[in-house]
């Protein structure tokens, strides 16, 4: 909102902001003119701040009520050594924190794979302040493709085209954030070799969820909760301006 003071009576009915804020500044009387004019300046102030921030919407929350513990929510393939092992040295190369053990405000990351290229999306919120990043990862294995040597990355900051009130209730709209993982929905699927897929982990205070969806072009046609992911980072692709890889 812009207000404009004048010298002349702005043309506003009684109903407006405009017509109280002039009479406001107006008023004959100094001290009450004084006194109007600072209230003038904390309103038009709070209004802006209010602007600021967009609102939280509680799935993004964690429980106040809870204690220091955090919830878990980890897939068992998700727990063995080996993967333990390669999840560590990915965020190691990309000299990123693990968020398993919980975050202060909340984050969402989303690996997008198909082959050899990937993209991670970051969607975070610290000290009620909102930002989002998309890169493009590129894994450079050695000649006998069993040692990953690095990690190359090119990251991008992103607003929202919706800004970011309506991307927030986007992201909750899609369910992303409770999808169950794709092995409880489909216990037979045979994973085609280099089909990629979709990681999803976010975290807040006191909860840490992670999940997957492999090969997306084929499971949507098979499981109602893979249409809904497919939906979901078709959504991000649209929001934050970027395309994943394709798979041919």
């Amino acid at each position: 909102m812009t207000l404009e003071y004048g010298g002349r009576t702005p043309r506003h009915s009684r109903g407006d902001w405009g017509w109280i804020t002039y009479n406001m500044l107006h008023v004959r009387n100094p001290h009450m003119q004084i006194t109007s004019t600072l209230y003038v300046i904390l309103f038009t102030t709070a209004i802006i701040c209010s602007c600021s921030e967009p609102p939280i919407p509680p799935e993004f929350k964690a429980n106040a009520h809870t204690s220091d513990s955090i919830l878990k929510e980890i897939p068992p393939d998700r727990l063995t050594p080996e993967y333990k092992d390669l999840a560590a040295t990915i965020l190691d190369k990309l000299n990123l924190p693990s968020i398993e053990n919980g975050v202060d405000g909340f984050e969402l990351r989303v690996w997008i794979a198909v082959n050899q290229q990937e993209h991670l999306v970051i969607v975070r919120q610290v000290d009620s302040v909102w930002s989002a990043d998309v890169s493009e990862l590129t894994f450079i294995y050695d000649d006998e493709y069993d040692s990953l040597l690095t990690i190359a990355r090119m990251k991008t900051g992103k607003t929202p085209s919706s800004g970011w009130p309506g991307f927030l209730q986007k992201l909750v709209d899609t369910e992303i954030l409770k999808l169950p993982d794709f092995r409880q929905v489909v216990t037979d699927y045979a994973l085609p070799t280099d089909a990629g897929g979709v990681t999803v982990e976010w975290a807040n205070r006191n909860k840490y969820r992670i999940f997957s969806y492999p090969d997306l072009e084929s499971t949507q046609t098979l499981s109602a909760h893979a249409a809904k992911m497919e939906k979901a980072i078709r959504m991000l692709e649209q929001e934050l301006n970027f395309k994943r890889p394709s798979l041919y």
